[in-house]
């Protein structure tokens, strides 16, 4: 019966701290977006278009990218563009809107695969939101506005470099843990 009670206690207590740690995660994550969602929050309802599964990445000078590839639904109004995140999955992330007269933005080489565009909002200057230029294209079409987007790279020069190396240099490294699993397996012998 004491073993009972200690396994009991001592599993609560686990759930306890591992959902602890996880909230303080997801908490720390979602700093710069609620920033962000301080100065342009706001839920609407009735989007004229929105697309489930957007993808963007929100930085800021001094802090790493936060990427939400996936992870949210990009939202059409008349007046603006709505970021809602997947609630379950984005934890501590209120829906922000920002009006299309607030949105500038640049060309920019974030995405390997794909064109990608930088927005900067002029009431959060130090925040910028990068995204694949396809959809930014379907946001135009959908809202029949034409978004002032410069093709040429953004004046203040900087982007998250840092957080870029990291996943490319990760990704690296996955692809040679890969490849010599694979050359293991196929008994290929290794120099």
């Amino acid at each position: 019966m004491l073993d009972f009670i200690t396994t009991t206690i001592s599993g609560f207590l686990s759930l306890v701290f591992g959902f602890g740690v996880a909230a303080f995660i997801y908490k720390r994550h979602a700093e710069e977006w609620q920033m962000l969602a301080a100065i342009y929050g706001g839920a609407r309802d009735n989007p004229q278009a929105f697309k489930r599964f957007g993808h963007l990445v929100l930085y800021t000078d001094g802090a790493p990218a936060r990427t939400y590839n996936g992870l949210l639904s990009v939202e059409i109004y008349n007046d603006g563009i709505g970021f809602k995140p997947l609630p379950l999955v984005m934890a501590f992330h209120d829906p922000i809107f920002v009006p299309y007269k607030d949105i500038k933005g640049w060309s920019q080489d974030w995405y390997i695969n794909a064109k990608s565009v930088e927005l900067q909002f002029a009431n959060a200057p130090d925040f910028r939101i990068i995204m694949p230029k396809s959809q930014l294209e379907w946001i135009k079409q959908k809202s029949g506005r034409a978004l002032n987007i410069s093709r040429d790279k953004p004046p203040h020069g900087k982007w998250p470099w840092a957080t870029y190396a990291a996943a490319i240099a990760c990704g690296a490294m996955a692809l040679s843990v890969i490849a010599l699993g694979t050359a293991k397996y196929y008994g290929l012998p290794f120099v």
